[in-house]
């Protein structure tokens, strides 16, 4: 079995968290259990102190080309990625193409329609189109121009249509202690407080899902 995981720029903490909560029982039950990291220069020296494992390797590679065959990878996770990338199309293709039949990726996706945008927390900030936001991001922290490119819950659901679709959100925001997810929803936070049925109604405004993907 080979997991692999797949980051932006850091190592962020979400990311971490979920390996962390999850390798014990999965290297206990897999012995053999290997994993890749892909990291950006500083973050591979950071893995590498920090968690330097012989199963685990820290590699600096392309999320849109991955060196991995065909049908050769059990479990990915792919945690606040797409965003960074190029080609939202090209790094789903590329998950699709390594995965194994029936293999599984974890798929960690901001939303565009959030109020507070997530790496700048500027209101609004991926609402706009890409000259008002360059412009709106210039004049509030001084950087040029916005990258990051969120998409909508319905346009993350036409994206990931290839695979079946496990939508982990509400479940994840009524029991973050059962998924390890208490570093993103606090024990008294209020969307803990809104019922199941108007959270579905509120799905395309939650700002962040999780999905669990499957290979048809």
């Amino acid at each position: 079995m080979t997991t692999i995981i797949v980051t932006s720029d850091d190592l962020q903490p979400a990311t971490l968290h979920l390996f962390e909560a999850y390798w014990k029982p999965l290297k206990q039950k897999h012995p053999n259990l290997k994993v890749t990291f892909f990291v950006s220069p500083n973050n591979q020296e950071f893995g590498q102190k920090n968690n330097p494992a012989k199963n685990i390797k820290y590699m600096i590679g392309d999320a849109m080309k991955l060196p991995f065959k065909d049908e050769s990878i059990d479990i990915m996770i792919c945690n606040q990625v797409y965003e960074h990338v190029p080609s939202h199309k090209k790094l789903i293709e590329e998950i699709y193409r390594v995965l194994k039949k029936e293999g599984i990726c974890y798929f960690g996706a901001g939303n565009r329609y959030r109020v507070m945008e997530q790496h700048y927390k500027l209101p609004f900030l991926s609402w706009f189109p890409k000259n008002i936001a360059n412009f709106y991001l210039k004049k509030f922290r001084g950087i040029n121009y916005y990258y990051e490119d969120h998409l909508s819950y319905s346009k993350l659901i036409k994206l990931l249509k290839p695979f079946k679709i496990y939508n982990y959100t509400i479940n994840i925001i009524k029991n973050p202690l059962k998924y390890y997810s208490t570093d993103m929803i606090k024990e008294k936070s209020l969307i803990k407080k809104i019922p199941i049925n108007l959270l579905k109604l509120i799905m395309p405004l939650i700002p962040s899902y999780v999905f669990l993907l499957r290979k048809k």
